[in-house]
C-alpha cells in the first residue's frame, strides 16, 4: 500500500541582501544592498551584484535619515551627526520598484563599558590583562582587540635590518581577536585572557599599544564570531572549496544583517 501527501511547492528564496552595521563614532552611515548569489551560481569576478536604484531609510522614534547611492564606494551613505545613539531602537527600510520592502529593527547596545589594563616585561615579552565592568540586568556581547603602533628590529637582510609588525594575542593561542559574554557573570568584572606582545623588547622606537572593546549586538556579535573566525583561517586556494558562512539573518523580505555596536578605546605606551 502507498499513499501520497501533498506538499506546498518551497517559498522562493531572497533575491536581496542587506548589511549595515551602526555605530554612535562612527561619521558615516552606509548600507550595502546587493543581488544574492546562490551557491553554485557562476558570476564573473567582475561582475555588480550591488543594487543602486533602491530607496534607503534609516528611523528611530520621529527622525529619519535618507541615504544615497556613493557610485564610488558602492553603498548608500549619509552623515550620522549624532543620530545613532545608545539604547535606541532604529527601522531600516529599503524600497525597490516592483519588489516587497526589505525590513530590519534593532535596538543600538548601551555605553560600552570603560576598559582597565596593567602589565610589564617577563623577559622580552610584553605580559597584561584587561578587565571592564559589565553593565548589569542585560544580556552583553563583547568583542576584544588589539594592536600595536611600531615595529621591532629584525636580523640584518644583504646588510639592511628588517623592521617587522608587532600583534597582540590572546591566551594561549595566537588569536588577536576575543569574543566573550557575560553569561553566568551578569553586573560582574569581566577578565580577558592574558594578553602578550611577543619581542616587545626588542623594540627601539616608541611602541603603542591601542586596545578596542565593542559592546555588540547579538546579531553582529555571531556574524563576527562566524566571519573573522574565516579570516583568520583563510588559506587561499583551499579556503575556495569550503562551506559557505551560515549566519541568522534579521531581515524581512531578505537576507542580511542590520546591527550595531558601541565601543571603548585605550592607548597604552609600551616603551
Amino acid at each position: 500500500m502507498g499513499a501520497c501527501v501533498k506538499v506546498p511547492p518551497p517559498e522562493p528564496p531572497p533575491e536581496l541582501a542587506v548589511f549595515c552595521i551602526l555605530s554612535p563614532g562612527d561619521s558615516l552611515l552606509t548600507v550595502t544592498l546587493s543581488r544574492v548569489v546562490r551557491v553554485g551560481e557562476r558570476f564573473r569576478l567582475d561582475s555588480v551584484v550591488t543594487v543602486s536604484n533602491a530607496e534607503v531609510v534609516l528611523a528611530e522614534g520621529i527622525r529619519m535619515v535618507r541615504l544615497t547611492f556613493s557610485p564610488r564606494h558602492r553603498r548608500y551613505e549619509a552623515r550620522n551627526a549624532d543620530f545613532v545613539k545608545p539604547d535606541a531602537e532604529y527601522r531600516l527600510t529599503v524600497r525597490l520598484p516592483g519588489q516587497p520592502p526589505l525590513l530590519a529593527r534593532f535596538t543600538v547596545p548601551s555605553v560600552c563599558p570603560v576598559l582597565a589594563t596593567n602589565g610589564g616585561f617577563v623577559g622580552e615579552d610584553y605580559v597584561f590583562s584587561v578587565d571592564w565592568m559589565d553593565i548589569a540586568g542585560q544580556k552583553n556581547y563583547y568583542y576584544l582587540t588589539g594592536v600595536v603602533e611600531g615595529g621591532i628590529p629584525g636580523r640584518p637582510l644583504n646588510g639592511q635590518v628588517t623592521v617587522g609588525t608587532v600583534g597582540v594575542s590572546w591566551g594561549s593561542g595566537a588569536n588577536s581577536r576575543l569574543f566573550s559574554t557575560d553569561q553566568g557573570r551578569d553586573g560582574q568584572r569581566q577578565y580577558s585572557p592574558e594578553g602578550l606582545i611577543r619581542k616587545a623588547g626588542r623594540a627601539t622606537d616608541p611602541l603603542v599599544m591601542q586596545l578596542v572593546l565593542q559592546n555588540m549586538d547579538k546579531a553582529y556579535f555571531e556574524y563576527g564570531q562566524k566571519g573573522f573566525g574565516r579570516i583568520d583561517t583563510d588559506d587561499g586556494l583551499i579556503s575556495r572549496f569550503k562551506e559557505p558562512i551560515l549566519v541568522e539573518s534579521n531581515v524581512e523580505n531578505g537576507l542580511g544583517i542590520f546591527s550595531a555596536y558601541t565601543r571603548q578605546t585605550v592607548r597604552v605606551r609600551i616603551r
